[in-house]
């Protein structure tokens, strides 16, 4: 069983990530970051991936393009997962 308090402290941390994005413009979402090929949205987007698969829903079936920085299969998971949000909008993310 999981502790209530941390299902609260995981909430918290969704909030805060909601108002932090709330914040961003356009083009600060697409501001790329130290994660090689990736941006703000993509950081969040992989998040978001993550957390899908941790709450039992099936990956995407979107196939990335092949990307330098992109170096095991899990990577491939990873970018699959970001690049099928590439195309919406931060706020849409």
């Amino acid at each position: 069983m999981i502790p209530t308090d941390t299902i609260d402290k995981l909430a918290a941390c969704f909030a805060s990530l909601s108002e932090l994005g709330a914040q961003l413009t356009e083009s600060e979402w697409k501001t790329p970051t130290d994660c090689p090929g990736w941006t703000v949205q993509d950081n969040l987007s992989h998040l978001i991936g993550i957390e899908r698969v941790l709450n039992g829903l099936p990956g995407t079936s979107h196939r990335a393009p092949a990307s330098a920085h992109v170096k095991n299969p899990i990577g491939e998971a990873n970018e699959n997962e970001i690049d099928s949000r590439r195309g919406l909008s931060g706020a849409e993310v």
